[in-house]
């Protein structure tokens, strides 16, 4: 029997997922989002288009991790983890959001401060990266409910 501040353990073969995995594929997401955005708001090619989508996965992937790993440290090799379902919706989307917002904010942050700043303009920068933060947020959040 368990208490109404205790959750039921798990069952073999139910659907998890992993918050801290969450947060590094949903920041990584969100910052390709805006390298992409950005690179085009610049007048960039399609190659450097391309290069911002990548150089974005792989700062928001690195910030991902460092969010991730604060946010939820493993412990002994054990994970947080969340059930699939409804149940899911509420923590999943600040889960996904809020590193969706530090890797995309970060990534217009470097954007801003390097040669980008003159095709840029900051309104720009900031919404793209909002945007992108809640449109990633909001596909995770599904997807949790949903998988």
């Amino acid at each position: 029997m368990t208490t109404p501040n205790e959750v039921p353990p798990l069952k073999p073969g139910e659907k998890i997922f992993a918050l801290a995995f969450v947060c590094r594929q949903s920041a990584a997401f969100a910052a390709g989002m805006v390298g992409g955005a950005i690179a085009d708001h610049a007048g960039l090619d399609l190659a450097h288009i391309v290069a911002g989508v990548v150089a974005g996965l792989i700062f928001g992937l690195l910030l991902g991790w460092v969010y991730a790993y604060i946010a939820f440290p493993t412990k002994s090799g054990k994970v947080v983890v969340v059930r699939v379902g409804r149940t899911a919706l509420p923590k999943s989307f600040l889960v996904a959001f809020l590193p969706a917002l530090f890797g995309a904010g970060g990534t217009a942050w470097l954007a801003g401060h390097f040669a980008l700043a003159a095709a840029v303009s900051v309104p720009f920068l900031i919404g793209s990266a909002i945007v992108a933060s809640i449109l990633v947020g909001i596909f995770f959040t599904l997807a949790a409910a949903l998988a």
